[in-house]
């Protein structure tokens, strides 16, 4: 099979290259997936540029990419639930993680039945955002009834967290973005929408019960200061500020994603029920090395204002 392959540390252009290597064997309590699309988060290219390599080193060469969707064409023995020909999103364990490729081999606990009212490309989209986001609300604690800040709302990230707020009952939902993004959160469910370019949400806001921080830094810090006591900031960057947390009152804590088949299956069900959506900024399809280096520099640098997705039928 084909796969988009990582030498080494590197820039774009000189460490990712098109490789044929074997397709993966399926074994009992996975599933072999014939990939039809994957997305490009911003972890991949950490990972490829070596930022991330205290916190998940790599050895070289590997196989690029988190998530995807596609179709199954191998059932491991004790599997249930799943037959050949079922579409499906997921995503892996790391150790398992290389959906830049044909078929990815994926653990029946990493996977769910795609969203019926998405195309395979746009379910692609999905997994990794929405399960950062659902597990970073359900790990600030109890939603129903709560002031949620939710920091980078026209994020893939914080624009899924809005939605899920609102799905899981907050009573109020405040996010920060720029304003030609507010019409868009507030439909998602967003009842304030803080312009960070012109506006200190600290000076706006306070006794806040849950904080998604997707910024870190200063913003971090001043979403301390505006917590309730006894309030949560949940961040995706780095713990930077856990003794003016503790003097505060403040649960301040570092959530890193974890694969969860049960979690998707439920993001899939708010989909098909016509809670949540997902915006994809731009679909590129893989026919050569020139597209990947195109796709993967405009996620590095960037400029993308949702998803993007990589369609791997005809790669």
């Amino acid at each position: 099979m084909k796969a988009i392959n990582v030498t080494a540390y590197g820039d774009i252009n000189d460490v990712v290259t098109i490789v044929e290597t074997p397709k993966p064997e399926v074994k009992s309590g996975t599933l072999l997936i014939q990939v039809g699309a994957a997305s490009i988060n911003p972890l991949d290219n950490l990972i490829r540029a070596g930022y991330m390599k205290e916190m998940i080193p790599m050895s070289f060469p590997y196989v690029m990419g988190s998530d995807g969707a596609g179709t199954v064409v191998e059932v491991g023995a004790g599997v249930e639930g799943f037959s050949v020909g079922d579409e499906v999103f997921f995503r892996p364990d790391f150790s398992e993680a290389a959906t830049f490729a044909n078929f990815q081999r994926v653990s029946v606990d990493s996977v769910a039945l795609k969203p019926v009212s998405l195309s395979v490309l746009a379910s692609a989209a999905l997994p990794q955002v929405a399960l950062t986001a659902y597990q970073a609300l359900l790990a600030g604690g109890k939603i129903e009834g709560s002031k949620v800040l939710i920091h980078g709302g026209a994020g893939g990230v914080g624009s899924l967290a809005i939605q899920l707020a609102k799905v899981l009952g907050a009573k109020e939902i405040i996010t920060t973005a720029e304003s030609e993004f507010e019409s868009r959160l507030r439909s998602y469910g967003a009842d304030t929408v803080i312009d960070f370019r012109s506006q200190d949400f600290s000076e706006l806001v306070s006794d806040v019960d849950i904080t998604i921080d997707t910024i870190g830094g200063q913003v971090q810090e001043k979403s301390i200061g505006i917590a309730k006591h006894g309030g949560s900031v949940i961040t995706l960057v780095g713990a930077m500020f856990e003794e003016l947390a503790a003097e505060k009152g403040v649960a301040l804590e570092l959530l890193f994603h974890h694969a969860n088949g049960q979690h998707l299956k439920w993001i899939a069900e708010q989909v098909d029920a016509g809670n949540l959506s997902v915006q994809i900024d731009t679909t590129y399809a893989i026919s050569s090395v020139y597209d990947v280096y195109a796709a993967l520099s405009y996620v590095e640098q960037g400029k993308a204002r949702g998803k993007v997705v990589l369609d791997m039928s005809d790669f």
